[in-house]
C-alpha cells in the first residue's frame, strides 16, 4: 500500500484488542493457489470494475472505533482488500456507491464529506443515491459497468488469510464461461446456512473452487452480463409483487436470487441447476473463512 494510505492493517495495530472480539484473527487462512501464473506485469483495468456500496451505519458494537461517520470503516474494508487480493485492483475503475439518507442527518452529511474525501485519494467515481436500497443501486450502476466482471463489495468486511490472485481469477473465469458468481466465504467451507448443498468442482482450475446453491450479497466477484442481463431483471419482476420502498435496505437481491435458485434445484436437481446458475465458492472444503464482517 501506498505508505501515506491508512491501510488495514495499520487499522487492525491500532485497535488490536477491539478487532480480536470479530473472531479468528486476520491471516489465518490457509488457502492456497494450485497454480498461480506469473502476472507481475498485468493489469485488469479492463476486466475489472470495483463496486462498493455504502450507507451512515448506526454505531457499530465490536468495531465502533470504525462507525460513521468518519470514513475508517471503507478505508478498513477497502485497505484489506488491497491486502488480500492485491493492489492491483487499485488500477481497475472503482465506483464508490453512497445511499444517502434522505432525512439529511448531521450524521449523514458528516460521512458524505469524509466519502469525498477517501474518494479523492483512492480514486473512486463516487456516486450518490437517494435512500434507494441495493437493487435500485445495482440496477442503476451495473448497466453502466463496461467490464466483463464486478468486484460487488459492502462496506464493512475485512479479507484475511493468504494472498488471493485476482489475474488468476480472472483468467480462470475468462477460460470458464460457467463461473457466474465467486464468493469469499464469511464460514469454514462447510455445509452450512444457505449453503445448503456444496461440493467441490471436479474440473481442473487454477483455483479450487466448491459449487454452491446459494447467491449472496457478501463480497463476489460476478460476472457482468449475467447479472444485468438475467439476475437483476428477476429481482426488478419479484419485487414488483413486494414493494418499491427500499430505501436504506440491502433486500431486494439476494433473497430473491436465493428463492429462485432453490425452485430450480427443486424442479431440476442441482446439477442442472448449477450448470444454469454458476455460483461458486472460494476455496476446498473445510478451508477457513476469506472475510470477516465488521458490521452490525
Amino acid at each position: 500500500l501506498d505508505p501515506k494510505n491508512i491501510s488495514a492493517q495499520r487499522l487492525i495495530q491500532a485497535n488490536a484488542d477491539m478487532l480480536k472480539t470479530g473472531g479468528t484473527e486476520p491471516g489465518d487462512g490457509k488457502v492456497e493457489p494450485q497454480v498461480v501464473p506469473d502476472t507481475s506485469n498485468q493489469t485488469i483495468g479492463k476486466d475489472l470494475t470495483l463496486v462498493m456500496v455504502t450507507h451512515c451505519t448506526g454505531r457499530l458494537k465490536k468495531f465502533e472505533a470504525l462507525s460513521p461517520p468518519s470514513n475508517k470503516l471503507v478505508t478498513a474494508t477497502y485497505g484489506s482488500l488491497l491486502e488480500v487480493v492485491g493492489e492491483n485492483v487499485a488500477a481497475c475503475p472503482k465506483i464508490m456507491c453512497y445511499d444517502h439518507n434522505p432525512d439529511g442527518s448531521l450524521r449523514d452529511k458528516q460521512y458524505a464529506r469524509s466519502l469525498e474525501a477517501f474518494s479523492m485519494e483512492h480514486r473512486f467515481e463516487l456516486r450518490t443515491f437517494q435512500g434507494v436500497g441495493l437493487f435500485n443501486i445495482l440496477n442503476r450502476i451495473v448497466p453502466t459497468v463496461k467490464s466483463p466482471y464486478i468486484l460487488f463489495l459492502e462496506h464493512d468486511w475485512l479479507f484475511r488469510g493468504s494472498p488471493i490472485h485476482i489475474l488468476a481469477i480472472i483468467e480462470m473465469m475468462n477460460n470458464e464461461p460457467n463461473i457466474n458468481a465467486l464468493r469469499f466465504n464469511k464460514r469454514d467451507n462447510y455445509l452450512n446456512g444457505q449453503d445448503f448443498l456444496m461440493n467441490a468442482d471436479a474440473a481442473p482450475k487454477r483455483y479450487p473452487l466448491m459449487r454452491t446453491a446459494s447467491y449472496s450479497n457478501n463480497p463476489s466477484i460476478i460476472r457482468t452480463d449475467k447479472l444485468k442481463n438475467q439476475w437483476l431483471p428477476i429481482c426488478e419482476k419479484a419485487l414488483h409483487r413486494v414493494s418499491d420502498k427500499l430505501g436504506g435496505s440491502a433486500f431486494g437481491v439476494e433473497e430473491i436470487l436465493f428463492r429462485k435458485y432453490v425452485q430450480d434445484i427443486r424442479a431440476q436437481g442441482f446439477h442442472k441447476a448449477h450448470e444454469k446458475w454458476g455460483t461458486y465458492v472460494f476455496g476446498r472444503v473445510g478451508d477457513e473463512p476469506r472475510i470477516t464482517h465488521l458490521g452490525e
